[in-house]
């Protein structure tokens, strides 16, 4: 998956945060059946040491790459409910 910025539209709503957490926790499993396959052909010596290591390499950076992601969303998340919150609390009048 492309890098993105840690910036977030204030627009973005809870729906859409809520999708972007979804696809990455997907992401995440894949990352996961990733990371199985690797040390199963590195233990069945499909692959040697170098190839591991290359690959392995690989799939850190992009578990890093998801969990970066992971703490942008659960900050835009909160971000969202603040907003939402602040929106629906009533005025209160300095009278």
């Amino acid at each position: 998956m492309p890098d993105w910025s840690e910036q977030f539209s204030n627009a973005r709503s809870l729906e859409d945060v809520a999708r972007l957490q979804e696809e990455n926790r997907a992401w995440h499993k894949q990352i996961q059946r990733k990371t199985n396959i690797l040390m199963d052909s590195k233990l069945a010596k499909e692959i040697n040491q170098e190839e591991y290591a290359t690959q392995r390499r690989s799939v850190n950076e992009e578990a890093a790459e998801c969990h970066r992601r992971n703490r942008i969303l659960a900050r835009e998340l909160s971000n969202v409910r603040e907003s939402r919150r602040k929106r629906e609390m009533p005025a209160v009048s300095g009278t």
